[in-house]
């Protein structure tokens, strides 16, 4: 192998002759063997087994090798082969090495003018030779050879060591033992897996919030929370104003104070991933909408509109909503005492959990279970509850008029 490798320029007019063609291959061979040498090395890719057939011959299966100067080396069919009659053979020899090696026939007869008459060959067939060594493989070198090296210092491709009886002018084998070097590709290392969310700032301030309201909510319901996804049109334009459906808060009618909170990494401008809440104004943060609620206190009901301040090429945005009802407007604390126990459990992606309840006068067949915030958790009819998402979930159990909430902190 030549460095630097060296090809042809061609120009209009130019005179080729066989040096050029033969250059022209020469290069393609030689980029080709170059990266098969440093990305594989030598050994055998497939096949190329040996297996005694009788006292006096071997049989080598198909199959195909690369030498350690990163030729291919090719056996298209099974060879047998009396060992007496290869290269190497020797009657005075206990044991030797079986070898393959990479070698070129050349075939098609011809005249040419530049041999003094003398025949000359068309073609060149790629094929292999075996022979036989009693000098024993050393153990493989990991770093392949210096470049200049490549094509001087063939290494040996061994297939098999042979243990042979022999004397007085006979031989007969006794054992042939495998001693490739078998190649193996490695498959591509998995990609790493996505980055988790990082849930400790929102498992937090939920049990702060949960801490404060726990008391009340014991009494009576004062604190609901959810998510509402607003879907927009096909193609959403700037200044375009969308609504959800009348969401029913769970806490009554009267008068309540709505809070609604965007996820920073559901908005157009958001160049960076995370799971920041921004209450008030979004636009205040740069995020391309703005955000507002309508309570109709008789039916206990409100509505979350959005409306993009710029062109997105979102479909939906979700809304975190909680509700409380103002301390003035407080309803009369139920009899029943409906509520679920524990308030708040955390527990991982994919791992179950049952909820249960706690009340005076509820009938436990009468529970109707749900998942109030996101349509990726659920919860059977016993309050068996399971996510496969990261997030916070809020739970709600209904007993005819009464109601109650609890949230499930899920983690990765």
């Amino acid at each position: 192998m030549t460095f630097p490798f060296e090809r042809n320029h061609y120009f209009y007019g130019k005179l080729l002759t066989a040096g050029d063609f033969q250059a022209e291959q020469r290069y393609h061979s030689q980029k080709r063997q170059l990266l098969n040498r440093l990305l594989l090395g030598g050994g055998v890719l497939i096949g190329l087994s040996v297996t005694r057939l009788d006292d006096k011959t071997i049989e080598v299966q198909s199959g195909v090798a690369l030498d350690s100067s990163g030729r291919e080396i090719v056996v298209p069919y099974a060879t047998s082969k009396n060992v007496s009659l290869l290269t190497g053979f020797s009657y005075n020899t206990q044991q030797c090495y079986l070898c393959i090696a990479y070698a070129e026939f050349p075939f098609e007869e011809a005249l040419s003018i530049d041999t003094d008459g003398t025949a000359a060959f068309g073609k060149v067939r790629e094929g292999f030779s075996l022979y036989l060594t009693t000098q024993a493989p050393t153990e493989k070198n990991a770093t392949p050879p210096a470049l200049h090296n490549m094509q001087d210092d063939i290494e040996p491709m061994y297939l098999a060591c042979l243990r042979v009886s022999s004397g007085n002018g006979t031989f007969f084998i006794d054992t042939v033992e495998d001693i490739r070097h078998i190649l193996t590709l490695s498959p591509p290392e998995p990609p790493p897996p996505p980055p988790q969310p990082n849930l400790d700032p929102l498992v937090k301030a939920v049990e702060r919030l949960i801490q404060q309201y726990q008391h009340l909510s014991r009494m009576r319901p004062t604190v609901a929370s959810g998510m509402v996804r607003i879907d927009f049109s096909e193609h959403p334009k700037r200044h375009q104003t969308f609504m959800s459906a009348p969401i029913q808060h769970g806490l009554g009618p009267g008068c309540v104070s709505v809070t609604l909170a965007i996820m920073e990494n559901n908005a157009q401008s958001a160049i960076m991933g995370g799971h920041t809440l921004v209450f008030g104004s979004p636009s205040v943060f740069g995020l391309p909408l703005s955000t507002a609620a309508k309570v109709d206190e008789a039916r206990g009901t409100f509505v979350v509109g959005v409306r993009l301040l710029e062109t997105v090429v979102q479909t939906h945005v979700r809304i975190y909503w909680s509700v409380i009802r103002n301390n003035g407007e407080l309803p009369p604390a139920p009899t029943t005492a409906l509520e679920i126990v524990p308030p708040v459990v955390t527990l991982r992606c994919n791992e179950t959990y049952r909820f249960k309840t706690d009340g005076i006068g509820i009938d436990p067949n009468a529970l109707l279970w749900y998942v109030m915030d996101s349509d990726r958790g659920n919860i059977d009819s016993t309050g068996v509850f399971e996510a496969d998402v990261p997030g916070i979930y809020t739970v709600k159990v209904v007993a005819g008029k009464d109601s109650a909430l609890a949230f499930a902190i899920v983690k990765p």
